[in-house]
This record gives structure tokens, C-alpha cells and sequence, in this order.
């Protein structure tokens, strides 16, 4: 049986996680200079819905950045990325910006929105059909092209093919969110020969195929696990530590119960000392809180799970809906604000 996550986390040498749930977004160029600065955001009247998994003494270790390619990013305020899918059966969009100009213009409408990150994928994560690696390379790379001109935050590239990545890392995207965890060691080759930011993200089976009866001992316990040892072999293999953020994966070989107490229990997740997603938005298991509602109809239990995770301390929020996120965000910052009685 794997250990508790809590050992886990003591095992790899993480103390507890301290300090605000919610910090300013900063850009940093490895010259040094500041590209972008969002406005400061504290919440120091909320508590986090839970702690961190582990209360081992030593100083706290919230990550303090994130090295991505020629990019450094500061965590003093939760990131929004920005989901662009280049795909005909997105199970939320539907294809609405398969085409090249429309995609352009949705990832330009994504920044005006308030995203810190673009992210760029052009085959659904879900069951479904083989795509051909000439396929997915003729959907996402014409866009990240296009995008490189015309937005001034990093773009990620949402796959688990590591020819794909590549070319993405050549056309000028920074990050590699791979749905399959970093266990293809050419995936690894990549993310460590070109310097990119990478996504380890907890999938149960493989990508692509539906997993019927997913099982855990412990559900965090065991994605704890997944993460400690993906990092561990990354670290082996030269990939340094601060370009790694990490996962939860809900809806990827979980069932809702799962994904719901992943939700719950995101904040135990700190102790790794990693940027922490939650890709939640619009997914299977908010539909099933909200008595089958499709994925046109889950914005507000979206939102109520990216807030959860927000108040959890989570560093990435990755949504379809980047306008509503963003001013959730600014609802929260309003509600921090302590004032006096006149």
C-alpha cells in the first residue's frame, strides 16, 4: 500500500506551506527585465479551505518562481492560462476555433481578457480517434506562429507527443502541458534539451483511452506519490526542479468522487514546493454536482472550484473562461479589503 501523502511529502523534504492564497503576477526576462505587473491581490480576512499535507518544522516553501524558456514567472498572485483548443470535437467548444484566423483571434481576445498564459492544443484529451502527429503539428503550429507576434505573455502547447512539443518549442511557445505525465523519456529529452516549462500532470492508463474503474488506495496519497517519483526521475535526467509545475489531473482515470476530493484537498498538494494547476474548468464531475448539466452550462460551478482552488493556494488556474476567472479573482481581492467604520 503507498504511503500516506503526508509522509510523502516529509519523505521528499517538504515542510509545511505558509503565507497568502493569493499573490501578484509578475514577468520576469532572463535579462531581468519586468514585462508584465498585474495588480497586487491579498486576502488576508479568507482562510484556505485546508492545509498543507505535511506540518514538518523548516522554513515555508511556496514557489517562488517558475522558469519557463526566456520567461520568469512570480507567484504572488494566482496565473490565469487561457485555454485555446485548435480541435473539430472539443468537448466544450465543439470546433468553434478550428479554423486559423478565428483561433488567432480568440488567443488575442484571451490576453485582452486578463490571461497571464495562452495555451494552444489541437487534439481533444479525451477518448476519441487517433490523430496523426502531421495532423496535430498542422493544427497548433500555424496558431503559436501567429500568436507569437501578436501577444506579449508565454505560450504553452497542450500534448503528450513529443514531436509535437518540440516544434511548438520552436515556433515560440515556452510551455509543455503533457496530459501524460512527463513518462515518455522523449517527452523528457525535450522539456530538458530546450529549457522549457513543463506540466506534470496525474493521469491514471494512458491518454486517450477511458478508464472505466479507476482505483486508489489514497486518492492524493497516491497522485503525491506519481509526483514525487516524475520529479525525482525528471531531476535525474537534467531537468532542473523550477521549470516543473505539477497536476492534479481531475477527470484523467478519476471518477467524480475523485475529482471532488482532489478539489477539497488541492491545498495538501503545496508541499512539493511546485506550482500547483487546477484544470477543472467546464469537466464531467461539475456537471454531475450540477444534476447532468452540459459543459455550456457549468461557468458557475467552474468558477466555484477555481475560487476553492484559489483559497487553496494553487498558483495556475487553467479555464475556458478567462473574463468570469479573472473577475472572480477581483471579487475575492474586494473581499480582502479591510475598512474602517466611518
Amino acid at each position: 500500500m503507498p504511503a500516506p501523502a503526508s509522509q510523502v511529502l516529509e519523505d521528499a523534504g517538504c515542510p509545511r506551506v505558509g503565507g497568502d492564497p493569493l499573490r501578484t503576477f509578475s514577468i520576469e526576462l532572463d535579462d531581468g527585465e519586468l514585462e508584465r505587473v498585474s495588480p497586487s491581490l491579498r486576502l488576508d480576512g479568507i482562510q484556505p479551505a485546508a492545509a498543507p499535507l505535511t506540518e514538518a518544522s523548516g522554513a515555508a516553501i511556496e514557489p517562488k518562481h517558475w522558469d519557463i524558456g526566456r520567461y520568469r514567472l512570480s507567484f504572488e498572485r494566482p496565473l490565469i492560462i487561457g485555454v485555446l483548443n485548435i480541435t473539430p470535437d472539443s468537448f466544450y467548444d465543439g470546433g468553434r476555433y478550428f479554423d486559423l484566423p478565428v483561433a488567432v483571434a480568440r488567443g488575442e481576445e484571451i490576453l485582452a481578457e486578463g490571461a497571464n498564459i495562452v495555451e494552444v492544443g489541437g487534439v481533444r484529451a479525451g477518448p476519441g480517434p487517433t490523430v496523426p502527429t502531421s495532423e496535430e503539428l498542422a493544427r497548433v503550429i500555424p496558431v503559436i506562429h501567429a500568436l507569437g507576434d501578436r501577444v506579449n505573455i508565454p505560450i504553452a502547447v497542450d500534448t503528450f507527443d513529443p514531436l509535437v512539443a518540440k516544434a511548438a518549442l520552436e515556433a515560440g511557445a515556452t510551455i509543455v502541458n503533457d496530459i501524460n505525465g512527463l513518462r515518455n523519456p522523449a517527452m523528457r529529452a525535450v522539456v530538458r534539451e530546450t529549457a522549457a516549462g513543463a506540466v506534470i500532470m496525474h493521469i491514471q492508463g494512458r491518454p486517450r483511452v477511458h478508464q472505466p474503474h479507476p482505483h486508489y488506495d489514497t486518492v492524493i496519497g497516491d497522485i503525491a506519490q506519481f509526483f514525487k517519483d516524475q520529479i525525482e526521475v525528471a531531476r535525474s535526467e537534467g531537468i532542473h526542479e523550477e521549470r516543473l509545475a505539477i497536476d492534479p489531473g481531475p477527470g484523467f482515470g478519476k471518477l467524480p468522487s475523485h475529482d471532488l476530493e482532489i478539489v477539497r484537498r488541492l491545498g495538501e498538494l503545496q508541499g512539493f514546493g511546485r506550482p500547483v494547476m487546477l484544470a477543472g474548468s467546464r469537466k464531467a464531475f461539475i456537471g454531475r454536482v450540477l444534476d447532468g448539466a452540459r459543459p455550456s452550462d457549468r461557468l458557475e460551478g467552474s468558477l466555484a472550484v477555481a475560487a476553492y482552488a484559489v483559497l487553496n493556494r494553487v498558483q495556475l488556474i487553467r479555464t475556458h473562461d478567462v473574463a468570469e476567472t479573472q473577475r472572480m479573482i477581483e471579487t475575492l481581492e474586494a473581499l480582502s479589503v479591510q475598512t474602517s467604520a466611518a
